[in-house]
């Protein structure tokens, strides 16, 4: 079912910023794309080259190209996000289908991803709404670790969040490998063939209920 479009039309300058991120987001998934700048986006999309500053502001003031990225990268955890899907009745099988949409997520969309996690953004995590983005994220997978605790698959002892950001630290490090390249070198096998099946055993074998037994 598609979902009905508001009425109510963003304003101007939100109407801008999007076309903005969406520009950036254009060129991150082309593979020998240009870097992510203000002139390439207001090229784009067709504005005067101070366009962008109207919603993003002076850099002197810690915002233009930051701010970009920093909105960029945000749309990038919403996407994210939605791939990962909630926890529905099999906890153990939306897991894995979980860790499954994470690295292919970063496979689709690996410029976008590297910005995500990258240092391009590491010190504008307070600009556009970044940090409640990536908290979003870490939201659905810590659901998914919760429910289960609740069938029993994973211990119940501990918080469910410190669990969520061990899997958070797999994911994006298998993630990581994949995109390098190196996954060959860290399993000696077919690139990623079966290395995230091993991963999923070795959270239920570490988070399992039986290592608390």
């Amino acid at each position: 079912m598609i979902p009905e479009k508001s009425s109510v039309k963003p304003a101007a300058g939100e109407v801008l910023r999007q076309a903005c991120v969406d520009a950036a987001l254009e060129i991150l998934a082309e593979e020998a794309g240009p870097e992510v700048d203000l002139r390439e986006v207001a090229r784009r999309i067709g504005k005067s080259r101070t366009a962008p500053y109207i919603c993003f502001g002076k850099e002197r003031e810690g915002g233009g190209r930051a701010g970009l990225l920093a909105a960029t990268a945000a749309r990038g955890f919403d996407l994210l996000g939605a791939r990962l899907g909630k926890p529905a009745a099999e906890p153990r099988e939306d897991l894995l289908r979980m860790m499954d949409a994470w690295v292919a997520f970063a496979g689709s969309a690996p410029r976008l991803y590297r910005l995500m996690f990258g240092p391009g953004v590491a010190g504008c995590m307070q600009l556009e709404g970044l940090t409640a983005a990536r908290w979003r994220v870490q939201s659905v997978v810590q659901k998914h670790i919760e429910a289960a605790r609740e069938a029993g698959i994973m211990a119940a002892t501990g918080r469910s969040l410190e669990q969520a950001m061990l899997v958070w630290a797999l994911l994006h490090g298998a993630a990581t490998l994949m995109l390098d390249g190196q996954l060959d070198l860290v399993d000696g096998r077919d690139r990623s063939a079966g290395f995230l099946d091993r991963v999923a055993s070795l959270v239920f074998a570490a988070l399992g209920p039986d290592r608390t037994a």
